[in-house]
Parts: C-alpha cells; structure tokens; sequence
C-alpha cells in the first residue's frame, strides 16, 4: 500500500456499484410496502429477499471498502442500520432466503447485519485481502452464535441505529435508544474449536445451521475472538500527539540501520572466524542490493496518537512505500538539521498490525512495538549440510518494559527453516560491556509468530546479566532526591 491510482479507481467503481444495488433493492421494500409502510398479504417472502439483498449490498459495499483498505464512504452505514430495523419491525428478521446468488447458504435480514457488524468489529484492516473475504463467509454462518438485543441491556457492542456510525466500544455513550451486539456465544464456541486443534496453524471448519464457509486459519481466528471479546478496556491509554518521526519499511532496511547502515556483505565479513557469504548466497535474488536498493527510503510520518504498546501513524505521501500488514517498520526520531553527531540512531522496531489508505497516496497504520532497542545479528540453520548453510539477517529486540520478560527475542525472515535448530552469529559488543560468544548454537526454540514476512522466536536460557536482556525500565527509585532538587 497505498494501491496505484488505476486500482483505486477500480476499488471505488465496485463499491459505488453495491452501493447503487442496495439503494436499488431498499427502493424495491420500499414499494412492496407503500403506501402503508407494512407487508401487504403475500408479500414476506419478496420483501424478505428484497431486504436480504440490500443488506447484502450494503455489506460488499464495505467489503470492498476493506480490500481496498480504504475509508468508508458516508450513508452505508445509516442505510444498513434502517434496513435491519424495518426487518425486526416488520418481523421480517428470521425470514430464511435461500438466494441464487449466494449458494449453499440460508440466509435471513439478521444474519446478513450481523455478520457485517462482526466483520467490522474483526478489524478487517489487518487481514489480508483473502482473509477479509473469507472471513465475511464465515461471519455469516457464525452469526447464528451471536445476538442481537434491541433493549439495549444485555451484550457489549454498542449500536446506534440512527447514526451512521458503526458498531462502537462497549463502554461507549450514545443518547436515546440503542442496540447491543453479544457475541460471547460464538467466542466460546471458537474457543472450543481452537483448543482441539493440534497444531496451532490448523485451519478452523466453518460449519453450522445455515451452511458451511471456507476454513479459517487458527491464528486469524484468535485475532478474530480477540476483537469480539473486547471489553472497552485498552492495556494502555493512547495519547495524542502530533510529532514526526522517521521510519523505513522492511527486515533488510531494519538490519542494514540497526548494523550500523551497513549492509550484510559488509556485516558478515565483520563476524570473524572466517564466516563470509557464499557464492551461492552472494548470487540470490535476496542477497544482491544494487545502489538503490542498498540504502533503504526513508519516510517521514506523522504520529496520531501513541501508548505504551505502538503507535498511530498517517503518511501524507506513502507513493512507492509498499507497505503491507505484518511487516516490519523501523521508528526513529528525525534527525536535527543542525545536529554535526555522528553517534548512530537508536531505532524502535514494529510491526504494521492494520492499514488503511487516505486520500490519493496517504495512508494511515497501526504500529504494534516489538522492541526500542534492537540489535543486528545473522543467523543460519544447523539442519543444512555444511556446505549448504546459508546465512541470513536476523534481529535481536530487548524485551519492553511491559512484557514483564528478562529475555531478549530473535527476528528472523520466515523462509528460515528452524527445525534443526539455528546458530545465531554476533558481532562483539562494540561498548564492550558484554562477554558475546561469536556464534551460539539455539537449540530450544519456540515459535512466537509468522507474519508472512519474519518469524519471532523465543531461544533457550538466556543469561540475565546480558546488557541487552535487561528490559527497559523507569528511572532507579535513588534518584527520586535528586530529581526533587531540580
């Protein structure tokens, strides 16, 4: 992201076009049931299938919105709330279609609004454009775990059906009458499903009373139950804010800053003890960095708001930047101008969790922080035959204060096979306050989380005295005098 101009176009016409179709077949309701404003005899079943596909329209509508990643326009979400409560006014909600258009599925006006508000509450903007659709299918088929209380006591989610705003926080305010959404039911089913699986990357079957869906993979299915579980309360407050900050996109453009804006030829050939890259390692497509590609781009972004636990970002120009969910982004403060050190920068590394596009080439993104110190190591897998190792960028990332652990993680990209253990290669502490072993075997490795783009790992016993173990923390109580003399 953000999506060339041609494709944005593309995105918007097929949006506008289940837009259209959804003021189409609302139009149609509409005159099924002038001028008293109720079904006439005979009438429920086409009334019923006028206002399944309405809502069905109004949910692509959104569906394309999010595969875009872009924002959603105005009124989908005001004619979406009216057609759902002319459905329960009308008692019209449960009224099964069964739609050429939609085989193997039996749908109702509830199902359909309520696996939009599920999709949306999923976060969608964090899925890839497959698991976006996917999961809308099989929001339909679990939407018969969730329900709808139009009294406004009982659930989580809150509704406003005359706004056009979509579903809010639990703990949100809204005046007058409102709708709660309540889908413990279906978390807990998930969860059942979940905890039978043997392999945590199992795919998820979609099976229930109104048909089956495609799988859905165990880790976005967590993702999902997360979102739908949420209290309203957040692990950290967010606070606003309005500085820049420079970032770079990418494992290489993170190892090549945090080596020192070395790149990896030169940063193997500093490791010692005759470790240098192959011919065959030199000759691949991701060893080779022309002068472009050496020097990583750097983008200026704008911080929105901030925590503990990342950031919000929006990019006024984000042309050429290719981001994608699950990649890594390299934070760091903007260099003075005036500033003649030379000291390296101390960079913060993340992880984009959700994207969404802004008017012509912004884009707006949600940073989740894996580390505020990281440092750059290699590693290569000790299943290989000798000759055969190649050797690859890995990260090192201290622990976050918050974590509550002592013990530093590893980065690596997610080509890695790790099943025959890792051998982790480090440069010497360049302060020299750590006593580093130039190349440590890892046999004990725990498989944190692959995003497609790295894999995050936990590694054996790590010696608590390491300087970069140590986990970030306030300033020590002793100095609380001097701070109170200042």
């Amino acid at each position: 992201l953000p999506l060339p101009l041609q494709k944005r176009q593309i995105g918007a016409v097929m949006r506008d076009f289940h837009r259209e179709l959804a003021v189409g077949f609302a139009t149609c309701v509409f005159d099924y049931c002038a001028p008293k404003g109720h079904v006439p005899f005979l009438r429920g079943r086409s009334a019923a299938l006028a206002l399944v596909r309405a809502l069905v329209h109004c949910s692509q509508t959104l569906t394309k919105c999010y595969i875009a990643y872009s924002e959603i326009p105005s009124g989908v979400w005001t004619l979406l709330h009216r057609l759902a409560a002319f459905a329960f006014e009308a008692q019209l909600s449960e009224k099964a279609v069964t739609d050429p258009q939609v085989p193997g599925v039996t749908l109702t006006p509830e199902c359909v609004y309520l696996q939009t508000l599920l999709s949306f509450i999923g976060n969608p903007y964090r899925l890839t454009q497959k698991e976006i659709v996917d999961v809308g299918t099989a929001a339909t088929i679990w939407s018969a775990a969730c329900r709808l209380d139009l009294d406004g006591t009982t659930g989580s989610f809150v509704i406003d059906p005359r706004s056009d705003s979509p579903p809010l926080s639990p703990t949100a305010e809204v005046a007058g009458r409102y709708w709660r959404l309540d889908a413990t039911g279906l978390v807990s089913a998930l969860e059942n499903q979940v905890r039978v699986l043997h392999h945590q990357d199992g795919p998820i079957a979609v099976r229930g009373r109104l048909g089956h869906g495609p799988e859905i993979s165990a880790d976005v299915v967590e993702k999902l139950m997360l979102a739908w579980s949420f209290s309203g309360e957040r692990n950290h407050p967010r606070l606003p804010a309005e500085h820049q900050m420079d970032t770079c996109m990418g494992l290489h453009a993170v190892h090549y800053l945090a080596a020192g804006v070395r790149d990896f030829k030169d940063f193997v050939g500093e490791l010692g003890g005759g470790i240098n890259l192959s011919d065959r390692e030199r000759s691949a497509a991701w060893a080779q960095a022309s002068l472009e590609s050496a020097v990583p781009t750097m983008h200026k972004v704008r911080v929105i708001d901030q925590s503990l636990g990342g950031y919000r970002l929006f990019w006024e120009n984000a042309e050429g930047m290719k981001a994608k969910v699950g990649e890594l982004i390299a934070l760091a403060a903007p260099v003075d101008e005036d500033d003649e050190d030379d000291d390296p920068r101390d960079w913060m590394v993340g992880v984009l969790r959700w994207l969404k596009g802004g008017n012509n080439d912004g884009l707006e993104a949600g940073v989740q922080l894996l580390s505020r110190r990281v440092e750059a190591v290699a590693v290569r897998a000790t299943s290989e035959a000798q000759t055969s190792r190649v050797i690859l960028r890995g990260l090192l990332l201290a622990p976050l204060a918050i974590d509550g652990s002592q013990h530093p993680t590893l980065l690596a990209p997610s080509i890695l096979d790790s099943t025959g253990g890792l051998e982790l290669l480090r440069l010497p502490d360049p302060h020299g306050m750590e006593e580093r072993d130039f190349v440590e075997p890892l046999h004990t490795l725990d498989l944190i989380e692959n995003t497609g783009a790295y894999k995050q790992f936990r590694y054996g016993d790590q010696r608590s005295e390491a300087t970069l173990a140590a986990p970030e923390a306030p300033p020590a109580a002793e100095l609380d005098e001097i701070w109170s003399t200042v």
